[in-house]
């Protein structure tokens, strides 16, 4: 029996809102809160990022 998702996410969480932890991110690392990235992307970012994307296109449509 597969488990719901939210029990999933409620176990990540520890009893905590999405919210509460990504203050708790941002206040911890506040490089993170940062609304421009820092430094350039390198050939190895592109690729992968060229990769995700790849990989998205193929993900089936939900039927509406």
């Amino acid at each position: 029996m597969q488990k719901p998702p939210f029990l999933h996410l409620q176990r990540v969480l520890t009893g905590k809102t999405p919210d509460q932890v990504v203050a708790e991110r941002f206040t911890a690392k506040p490089a993170l809160a940062k609304d421009k990235p820092s430094g350039r992307a390198g050939p190895c970012d592109i690729t992968k990022a060229r990769l995700i994307a790849e990989s998205a296109e193929e993900v089936s449509q939900p039927n509406n």
